[in-house]
């Protein structure tokens, strides 16, 4: 169950990013349209680990910054602003958003 909880909880970290995604991920599976979820999900699955690669919340708090959401990246010790190379990353996952 605990292993349950921690998947709900970074798909609805991603979910930050691709709302209207992980709704219609929801209401296909409430309507038992599984293919629909299944292929819904397909399109914003690769970001929940991409999410979670280093310290949480700071991946997402940066393309929340990247998307105007928010004003700053910054963070308080002992986190740490994202690396270089997991910013090109969330540079690369942020372009390929749907729009909002």
């Amino acid at each position: 169950m605990r292993e349950w909880s921690a998947c709900r909880a970074c798909a609805a970290a991603a979910a930050h990013l691709a709302t209207e995604r992980f709704v219609e991920v929801a209401r296909a599976f409430d309507g038992n349209d599984v293919a629909r979820a299944r292929e819904v999900w397909r399109t914003v699955a690769p970001m929940v680990p991409t999410l979670f690669a280093e310290s949480n919340p700071m991946p997402l708090k940066y393309c929340l910054w990247r998307l105007g959401l928010i004003r700053s990246p910054e963070c308080r010790l002992p986190l740490t602003q994202v690396s270089s190379g997991m910013a090109a990353t969330l540079e690369s996952l942020v372009a390929g958003l749907p729009e909002r």
